[in-house]
């Protein structure tokens, strides 16, 4: 009789696991954008796609001022992509002191994709510039780590 018991509470604990999983697939799926539209090039160095970034933000700036909040998606997802890859490019020119640094830094910088995303879908242009400003603090935080990439390239 227990084992039955415990059997059926199983049973129930899957089943509703396997309806929120369905569930939660299903938001997903509603809400999605040409990711093939915000393919970006990586550049080579650290400094590079510190500039980068800041060349996206500024885009989103503009984005954010005009009011076509449902563009930022796109120049967001590049940042997010360039942003992923900051900590592998600063691991050869940069000192090992400030790569921790740099490696929060970045993952919180493409974390941030995901709040300004859902504030621009929303239509919240505050929410929107409150997300973009965080970026913005964290490219520049990013940036002061930038002078040594130049000390050790190859010109």
């Amino acid at each position: 009789m227990r084992l039955i018991f415990r059997s059926e509470g199983v049973v129930a604990l899957l089943m509703s696991l396997l309806i929120v999983g369905c569930g939660a697939n299903q938001k997903q799926e509603s809400h999605t954008h040409d990711d093939a539209e915000t393919s970006v090039r990586i550049p080579e160095t650290y400094t590079a796609a510190i500039e980068k970034c800041g060349f996206h933000l500024a885009e989103i700036g503009e984005l954010i001022e005009k009011g076509e909040l449902s563009k930022v998606h796109k120049e967001a997802a590049k940042i997010r992509d360039i942003a992923r890859k900051l900590p592998q490019l600063a691991k050869d020119n940069i000192p090992v002191e400030e790569l921790k640094d740099i490696n929060i830094k970045s993952k919180e910088l493409a974390g941030m994709f995901t709040l300004v995303d859902k504030a621009a879908d929303s239509g919240d242009k505050e929410g929107t510039l409150h997300a973009y400003e965080v970026m913005q603090s964290l490219v520049e935080a990013l940036k002061l780590h930038s002078n040594h990439d130049d000390e050790h390239e190859d010109h």
